[in-house]
């Protein structure tokens, strides 16, 4: 059978495609989908192909899945350029305050931040009328705790201190424009260990237009005794409590790394944080042996939200 999945708009109906006769086991064949209708597909898509028994066996009833495939037929959206949503005012340029030499208050149309210069990391976002969304900074993460298939390379990581290593402030610079109605936070940092030779230098821009925020992070990494690879790269940030549900488009539902990932489906999904993601609907795998669990890969973009309805978006690419 196939179908055609799509980022926000619901999988087609599936429909039958013949599979030749005759054909042995380890054997390879074409199969020939006659009508494939796209009407309305304009995002990232696939055409979905699920391969089912045909009939009942001890072990397993017909129509049981015994595989699947994706195929892309239209690739992922770029990144949307920096914009603003239509507001019934001309929107004002975001502003930057002073409040301390180790505080700033970033002001826009919709959201308040603060920033800490002498750390070089945002701290806080909030909306009028609800309380903070982060409890934790937003900082560079290049680390995760290993899971038993990330052995051997996972010995480097410690060998090089991956571990332990953390963004050292060396610069912090702030500019608005009024043209282009933005104000902008450039930091350099240099994420190293406490010990070894070895760092990624690391220049993160932060825009603030009057309706969102755009993080831009590059690093050059130098030095002796590199680890090989690195587990992870992009932002780390607490979220408030209150948060508990998430939505996604990319692979789904369950949780996928490199080596496990194309057991999971392109897909919008959605999970709760207080179910296990194995039995459940959940976020979190856990396992007997203590380990990383529960990331999702190929993510285009996520929304957490809370039982009220209220959510926050986060795009990435």
């Amino acid at each position: 059978e196939y179908s055609v999945v799509s980022d926000g708009v619901p999988t087609s109906k599936k429909r039958i495609v013949e599979i030749p006769k005759g054909l042995k086991p380890g054997a390879t064949a074409e199969i020939v989908i006659k009508s494939l209708d796209l009407t309305g597909i304009h995002a990232e898509a696939y055409v979905e192909l699920t391969f089912t028994l045909a009939k009942a066996t001890n072990w397993a009833p017909a129509g049981f899945e015994l595989a699947f495939g994706q195929i892309q037929i239209h690739a992922p959206a770029p990144l949307p350029p920096l914009s603003t949503l239509s507001l019934s005012a001309a929107p004002s340029c975001p502003t930057i305050t002073t409040l301390s030499p180790s505080l700033f208050q970033i002001t826009t149309e919709t959201t308040t931040y603060t920033f800490s210069p002498t750390t070089c990391a945002l701290l806080t976002l909030t909306h009028p009328g609800h309380p903070p969304l982060l409890t934790a900074p937003l900082t560079p993460i290049f680390y995760r705790a290993p899971t038993d298939n990330d052995l051997p390379p996972s010995r480097g990581w410690h060998d090089s201190f991956l571990h332990l290593a953390r963004p050292h402030p060396i610069s912090c610079t702030t500019a608005t424009s009024s043209e282009r109605n933005i104000a902008t936070i450039t930091t350099i940092t240099r994420f190293a260990p406490p010990v070894l030779a070895w760092s990624i230098l690391l220049t993160t821009t932060y825009t603030f237009t009057p309706t969102h925020l755009h993080i831009s992070l590059r690093g050059h990494p130098s030095g002796p005794k590199l680890p090989e690879t690195l587990p992870r790269i992009g932002l780390e940030f607490g979220l408030a409590n209150q948060f508990d549900q998430a939505k996604w488009w990319g692979r789904g539902p369950g949780e996928g790394y490199a080596d496990t990932k194309m057991a999971q489906r392109f897909g919008n999904w959605e999970a709760e944080d207080d179910k296990d993601g194995e039995g459940g609907r959940g976020l979190w795998t856990g396992y007997e042996w203590p380990q990383e669990g529960g990331a999702r890969t190929d993510v285009r973009w996520v929304e957490f939200s809370d039982k009220g309805d209220r959510s926050e978006e986060r795009r990435v690419g």
